[in-house]
This record gives structure tokens, sequence and C-alpha cells, in this order.
């Protein structure tokens, strides 16, 4: 899903400033061009960070638990 989302920035950056044309000595903003790429970077971060949080609760469950067995997940339950 991210890949999706990361390839759609990407694509729509393109298609919005498709090429740099330089008519009379005006053109595109050379800091639009990678708008897409840069949207693309912020979500794998944010992936990164996703997995990263999921990583550090298997770990602190297993620290307390000495099991990731997901039957032993009871921690809420009264």
């Amino acid at each position: 899903m991210f890949n999706a989302v990361n390839l759609a920035f990407v694509a729509f950056s393109r298609y919005t400033t498709p090429a740099v044309i330089r008519v009379g000595g005006y053109g595109v903003d050379s800091s639009s061009l990678l708008a897409g790429q840069t949207f693309a970077i912020f979500v794998i971060v944010v992936a990164a960070a996703e997995v990263a949080l999921g990583l550090a609760l298997v770990i602190a469950f297993f620290r307390y638990r000495d099991t990731v067995d997901v039957s032993e997940m009871n921690l809420l339950r009264r």
C-alpha cells in the first residue's frame, strides 16, 4: 500500500511539472520538481518508524512474559 502511494506521489509530481521548458527566460521553479519524491521519502520514513514501534512492542512483551505466543497476550484482561 505504501509503495502504491509512493508511486502515485511521484507520478502526480511528474504529471503536474512534466519538464522544465524555458521559453523567453521563464521556466518551472526547480523546488517543485522534487515534490513527489520528497513525499515518497517521507512515507518511507513513516513506514520505517511504524515497523520499529511494532518491533519494540514485541520485544517489550517478550521481556515481560518470556514468550511471544499470541494466546499469552492477556495483559489488558481482568
